[in-house]
């Protein structure tokens, strides 16, 4: 019975090793894994905001333009 339980013990440390080393490996693959999900967040996070600096470009370039051909229309107005 003694030997039964040595050998059981030893089975059980050895799994716990292999348990050991695997969860080590998860830890590094699971922290490379959330690099790459930083990096890839930060280019789609970059890409966004230089979409919106852009169509707020365009926009205000619109609104320059507008106001080009109204400020003459409006100085043409009489005043009182």
């Amino acid at each position: 019975r003694i030997e039964n339980l040595a050998s059981r013990i030893s089975e059980l440390e050895s799994a716990v090793e292999v348990s050991q080393e695997d969860s080590s490996i998860f830890s590094e693959l699971a922290e490379a894994e959330y690099e790459i999900f930083g990096i890839i967040k930060q280019h789609d996070f970059k890409r966004a905001f230089s979409a919106l600096a852009d169509s707020h470009i365009m926009f205000y370039a619109k609104a320059v333009d507008i106001w080009k051909n109204v400020i003459p229309e409006l100085e043409k107005l009489p005043v009182d």
